[in-house]
């Protein structure tokens, strides 16, 4: 079976930052978005590195749901979506 796709809009959050520019720019200047984990309580953690989002993020509830509404955010704003 073939399935066509299409991409109209693109969102990001990531190590580098907030929005599809900031990892492009990441990625192109060749960075490593890992670095020392930097949250209170991670000493006893088997892993001291992650590619955390640098900004906080604002509103409340949970992180992975605020990221994924921030990449939707900007995905729609980027499109041809009306």
């Amino acid at each position: 079976m073939r399935r066509k796709v299409v991409v109209t809009g693109v969102g990001a959050v990531t190590g580098y930052g907030i929005g599809a520019d900031a990892l492009w720019k990441g990625l192109v200047a060749g960075r490593s978005a890992v670095r020392p984990v930097e949250w209170v309580g991670w000493d006893s953690a088997p892993v001291q590195v992650a590619a955390q989002v640098p900004e906080k993020l604002a509103g409340g509830g949970w992180r992975n749901l605020r990221m994924a509404r921030l990449a939707l955010r900007e995905a729609l704003d980027r499109s041809s979506f009306p």
